[in-house]
């Protein structure tokens, strides 16, 4: 019952179709299976966790380099309420070379990530 959730089922098959390559950090299975497991139930967080092994999406993990690009990058940051999660996704995109991140939120493309959900592009 996300208010994204139509949006991006589209976009995804969308950008399936047009031969993108999906992957998740670890750090984002943890906090969506913790949000799910929270505020939906228990089961819907382990149906997320088998749809992810079904769809053969790469679970993509940070070396000691991305921790410390991701603390030097929140720390930067003065919004209350900042996820540290956040910057550990920003710096395995900048370290992995990736084009652009499925997201719907603005903070991404604040700090310079290329962002597919937000703008549709």
């Amino acid at each position: 019952d996300d208010t994204n959730h139509v949006k991006a089922t589209s976009l995804a098959k969308q950008a399936h179709e047009h031969g993108a390559e999906f992957s998740i950090s670890q750090y984002t299975v943890a906090e969506v299976s913790t949000v799910l497991s929270n505020k939906v139930s228990h089961q819907v967080a382990v149906e997320f966790l088998a749809s992810l092994h079904e769809k053969s999406i790469t679970i993509i993990g940070a070396t000691e380099v991305v921790f410390l690009e991701a603390e030097k990058v929140f720390v930067e940051q003065e919004k209350k309420g900042t996820s540290y999660f956040d910057f550990l996704n920003i710096a395995l995109f900048r370290q992995l070379g990736f084009d652009q991140m499925f997201s719907f939120d603005g903070m991404y493309a604040k700090n310079g990530v290329a962002v597919y959900g937000v703008h549709g592009s």
